[in-house]
């Protein structure tokens, strides 16, 4: 044996009772709006690139180590500051 349908009377019932909007009450009319849609996407990329150059050299028997931004070639340019004896 079958219950009873109760659900589907009461709606039924429900909107039985509601039926079509009284004359004189016009529905809206259909509006248009525009609507942002967002998206969030994420790309990894890898990148190789120098930041400066790490340059060893020797001057007047000594080792100096320096950092260049630019690409020092074969030779580069020493500033030489003198300063008396103390």
């Amino acid at each position: 044996m079958r219950p009873p349908r109760r659900a589907s009377s009461v709606g039924a019932a429900v909107g039985a009772q509601a039926g079509p909007a009284p004359r004189g009450y016009a529905s809206a009319p259909p509006r248009q709006y525009t609507v942002q849609r967002c998206e969030t996407r994420y790309q990894e990329t890898w990148e190789e690139r120098t930041d400066g150059y790490r340059v060893t050299y020797v001057y007047n028997g000594r080792r100096q180590v320096t950092e260049m931004p630019n690409r020092p070639g074969d030779r580069i340019r020493v500033r030489v500051d003198v300063s008396p004896a103390e």
